[in-house]
C-alpha cells in the first residue's frame, strides 16, 4: 500500500511544518501559559536603589528620608546592640560611617544605594562585622 505510506509521510511532513521553528511543542488538550515580559523599569531589586528610583521621588532631599520611604528595611539592622538596630554606611567605599550621616547626603548627588548583608559586607569591604552595610555611590563630578 504505497499510497498509505505516502499519505503518512505527507502527514508527518505537514505536521513538522505547522509549528514555528523554536516554538515548543504543545500536546492537544494541554494548558499553556503566556510569558509576560516585565519591563526593566518595573523590576526592582530589593537590595538596590537606582538613580531612576531616586528621580521618581523629587520631594525628598535627604538620603535617609528616601531610604525610609522606599526601602525602610535597609535601616533595620540584623544585630541588636544597646537596644537599637545597627547598620553601617559606606560612601564610595570609604571608611564606615554612622547611619545618621545619611541625613546629610543630598539625594540629587547619589547614583546608587546598595544594601549589603553582614556576610556581603565582609566580602565587599574586607571588614569583620556582624552588621549590614548601606553602600552609597555618589555621582561623579563633571
Amino acid at each position: 500500500m504505497p499510497s498509505r505510506r505516502a499519505f503518512a509521510l505527507l502527514l508527518l511532513l505537514s505536521n513538522g511544518c505547522a509549528s514555528r521553528p523554536g516554538s515548543p511543542e504543545v500536546a492537544p488538550g494541554s494548558i499553556t501559559t503566556a510569558k509576560v515580559a516585565v519591563s526593566p523599569s518595573r523590576r526592582r531589586s530589593q537590595s538596590v536603589i537606582t538613580e531612576d528610583e531616586i528621580a521618581e521621588n523629587p520631594g525628598i532631599l535627604s538620603l535617609y528620608d528616601l531610604i525610609g520611604r522606599i526601602r525602610p528595611n535597609f535601616l533595620r539592622g540584623t544585630a541588636e546592640i544597646s537596644g537599637s538596630s545597627q547598620v553601617g554606611v559606606r560612601v564610595d567605599a570609604g571608611p564606615q560611617r554612622d547611619v545618621s550621616d545619611l541625613r546629610t547626603i543630598d539625594v540629587r548627588q547619589v547614583k546608587e544605594v546598595r544594601y549589603y548583608s553582614p556576610q556581603e559586607a565582609n566580602v565587599r569591604f574586607g571588614i569583620d562585622t556582624n552588621i549590614p552595610v548601606i553602600g552609597v555611590t555618589m555621582k561623579s563630578l563633571k
